[in-house]
């Protein structure tokens, strides 16, 4: 009798398990796609929470980002390191290369280094962790939350006590299709001649007194692309 129950309950098992596999299965596939739209949307919604944290576009009388975009454009493979320099802080804020990597990084892959050793402004535009102290700090780019941006943070110069422009801008143009090199202070560092001779284009801010950034340029043999004024 024990043998029979048991038997008749597989002859019942069998066929209900058969005609619940379509929709297991179906389940599966809706919870594979419900997982994936999920995932997605955390994705756009982390990407939202950084551009709403990044610097907003200054007002000011003579940059239109879209119109220096395709300036560089048309530089044909000729701004591969582009250096934006001014200086002095007031004359050239985060704004303006975080707005251009932002663009840049939509159409090829960017590296965005920051000499702005004073205030390392750049890893905190993007919220980047490079505390003295922090574990995971390497002497590497770091990714930020755009696709093909990746940052070069002040912080790293610091850490390493030294600073080699020339040679990270030989490395990174193996691995990066555009490099830009943040300095709102150039003339007052002590690197500035091989910072700007590393550099094959620049673009100028200040309000007409860049006699000494023009100078350096010129004597480095980096050509400027154009000069341009913040109010």
């Amino acid at each position: 009798m024990i043998y029979n129950f048991c038997e008749a309950e597989l002859e019942y098992w069998f066929p209900l398990q058969a005609s619940l596999r379509p929709v297991l299965t179906g389940g599966v596939v809706i919870f594979m796609m419900v997982a994936a739209i999920a995932a997605l949307w955390w994705k756009k919604r982390k990407t939202s929470k950084a551009s709403s944290n990044l610097p907003q576009p200054a007002h000011h009388a003579d940059i239109n980002y879209d119109r220096m975009l395709t300036g560089i454009e048309k530089l044909n493979g000729k701004a591969h390191c582009l250096l934006f320099a001014a200086n002095s802080l007031k004359d050239l804020p985060v704004t303006v290369p975080v707005q251009i990597a932002l663009r840049l990084a939509k159409s090829r892959k960017c590296l965005l280094i920051d000499l702005d050793l004073k205030r390392n402004a750049i890893a905190q535009a993007f919220g980047l962790d490079t505390a003295d102290d922090a574990p995971t700090l390497k002497i590497r780019s770091l990714p930020t939350e755009f696709d093909n941006l990746f940052v070069w943070p002040a912080a790293h110069f610091k850490q390493q006590g030294h600073m080699n422009i020339k040679q990270l801008v030989e490395r990174a143009s193996r691995q990066y299709d555009q490099v830009l090199i943040y300095a709102p202070y150039l003339t007052t560092l002590a690197d500035r001649r091989q910072i700007a001779s590393a550099c094959t284009n620049a673009y100028t801010f200040g309000n007409g007194n860049n006699n000494r950034l023009t100078q350096l340029l010129a004597a480095c043999k980096c050509p400027v692309a154009r000069t341009l004024s913040i109010l």
